[in-house]
């Protein structure tokens, strides 16, 4: 009952930052993205999907929400939630932007969804690769705890 309490928390932050990210005179560019890619996990290794929203928070500050689902196994999958700090670099004219991140999240999942559950840290660095004014790719390493560590390759739209 209390990891629902989290998760309808976080629904509702992520609802505020899309809705924020529509806003008009938003500072600077607010990004959506959908990553794919491998992972590690203390008994293994896997596979990561997920989603997420960053709205701007100063000129070169940006606060993401993402949603992701993590994969081992037929029998042991996960999901995680988080709130990231971003601070990227280079100007908006760039078509390359480096960045660096930090979050918080929440992490359920397990044996048939009914193992672990709790807060996962993270930390990471990416780069933004504009292939045009609002499409990107943007390669990213992360540490943390549950996942471990994950590359993950997104796609994305900026406004």
């Amino acid at each position: 009952m209390r990891a629902q309490g989290r998760e309808w928390g976080l629904g509702l932050l992520v609802l505020a930052c899309a809705s924020a990210a529509g806003a008009e005179g938003a500072p600077g560019p607010y990004a959506v993205s959908a990553a794919f890619g491998p992972v590690t996990f203390v008994e293994g290794s896997g596979t990561e999907a997920g989603i997420t929203v960053a709205v701007p928070a100063g000129r070169r500050w940006a606060v993401g929400v993402e949603a992701g689902y993590l994969h081992a196994s037929p029998r042991e999958r996960g999901a995680v939630v988080g709130l990231n700090l971003v601070r990227r670099s280079g100007g908006t004219a760039s078509r390359v932007r480096p960045y660096w991140l930090v979050g918080l999240g929440f992490f359920n999942g397990g044996r048939n969804w009914s193992g672990s559950s709790g807060v996962t840290p993270t930390a990471g660095l990416g780069v933004q690769l504009f292939l045009n004014r609002t499409l990107f790719l943007a390669p990213e390493l992360r540490v943390g705890y549950v996942p471990m560590a994950r590359a993950t390759v997104a796609v994305g739209y900026s406004r």
